[in-house]
Order: C-alpha cells, then sequence, then structure tokens
C-alpha cells in the first residue's frame, strides 16, 4: 500500500499576510514559524544549564534531557506534541487537535509532522514497545501511549566545545554560570557571581 501525502492538517498564512503591520492571518490560517539559533563558543556544564534555564524562564514546561556519546540535548516547552494509540495519531499544535486512524504508525508520522508550519523543527519523546502491535501478532497494550513526542520552542545542544541554543522566541541574554560557570581553562569558579551571555 503506498501512502500518499497528506494535505497540511494546519494551513499556513503566506508571507505577505503575516508580515503586513495589523494584519492577522484568516481564520484557519496559522503563520510558519522558524527558530532563532545561538551559539556559545565554550562549555557549559549541562546541569547547571538546565538549572539556569529553568529559573531564567527560557523552560517553563515539560523538558527533556538526553545524553549522547558526545553531546547532551535539552529540549522543553511543547510546541506542538504528537501520541499514539491503539486507534488514532493525535497531533496538538496551539490549542488545535487532528486525530487520524492509527493504521502504520511509522509511515504515518513523518507525513504527519511534516505539516507543522515550521521549518527546521525535531522531535523529541519516546517509543514503547507495545508499538509493535501494529507490525506483529502483540495484543499486549500499556495504559498510556504507546509514542510520544513533542517539537519543543527550547532546545539546545551541548558539547565539550561550545552550546547551540534553537529558540522560537528571540533570546537576548542567558544566564551560564554562578555556580558551575566556567572559565576558558574548563575549571568551575562555584564562587563567582552569575555569568550572563549576551547573545546575537
Amino acid at each position: 500500500m503506498t501512502l500518499q501525502p497528506p494535505t497540511s492538517f494546519f494551513a499556513v498564512a503566506d508571507d505577505e499576510a503575516t508580515n503586513s503591520p495589523g494584519h492577522l492571518p484568516a481564520d484557519g490560517f496559522m503563520p510558519r514559524q522558524d527558530y532563532h539559533e545561538y551559539v556559545i563558543p565554550r562549555p557549559i556544564d549541562p546541569l547547571s544549564f538546565l538549572r539556569n534555564a529553568l529559573n531564567q524562564g527560557l523552560i517553563a514546561e515539560d523538558y527533556l534531557l538526553y545524553r549522547g556519546q558526545n553531546s547532551v540535548i535539552i529540549a522543553g516547552n511543547p510546541l506542538a506534541r504528537l501520541t499514539v494509540d491503539v486507534d488514532a495519531i493525535t497531533l496538538e499544535y496551539q490549542g488545535r487537535q487532528h486525530r487520524t486512524p492509527a493504521t502504520d504508525p511509522f509511515g504515518q508520522i513523518p507525513q504527519i509532522l511534516a505539516t507543522l508550519p515550521l521549518t527546521q523543527w525535531r522531535a523529541y519523546g519516546y517509543i514503547s514497545f507495545d508499538i509493535s502491535r501494529f507490525y506483529y501478532a502483540y495484543n499486549h497494550v500499556m495504559n498510556c501511549p504507546l509514542l510520544s513526542f513533542f517539537v519543543p520552542t527550547f532546545e539546545a545542544q551541548l558539547t565539550e566545545h561550545s552550546v547551540t541554543i534553537r529558540s522560537i522566541q528571540p533570546i537576548n541574554q542567558i544566564e551560564t554560570g554562578g555556580h558551575g560557570c566556567l572559565r576558558q581553562n574548563g575549571y568551575a569558579d562555584h564562587g563567582a557571581a552569575p555569568c550572563w551571555c549576551t547573545l546575537p
């Protein structure tokens, strides 16, 4: 069976309409959103960064911390949520919801997320083993979503060399220290006053 690309669940207003002063998109249309990207060219302790992001209000809702082999990802403030249960795939975005019957989640999900009016999004979350029921003879079902992803408004990738921040909302400054503020030599200056990094 060949799946056809779906009609966009969230119609996107054109640039002329969304950029006109005092003009709101027509009912049913949503402006496309872009991520602002910033780079801090030095390492920051991930837990210190997370604590400061929470204290500063850059992350105010659900968040995820993922430690990979060469970097740590911190993502939070869901802008969109996608869940799969035994019957349907549900996409929520800015108060709107769309449900579609679940038949081949791994085939459907990329197409559904591609309809979001966002550029260069990333989705984070979990996939449970029980989602195999769509592909094999497997009847056990957990009492929570079989799959749950969210697209964040704020995310950061921390490596041993730098921090890359992507945010829907522009950021002027971010607190990068105090306890855990890193000097150029990589050692924490635990007695320092809070350090602020001005972002371009």
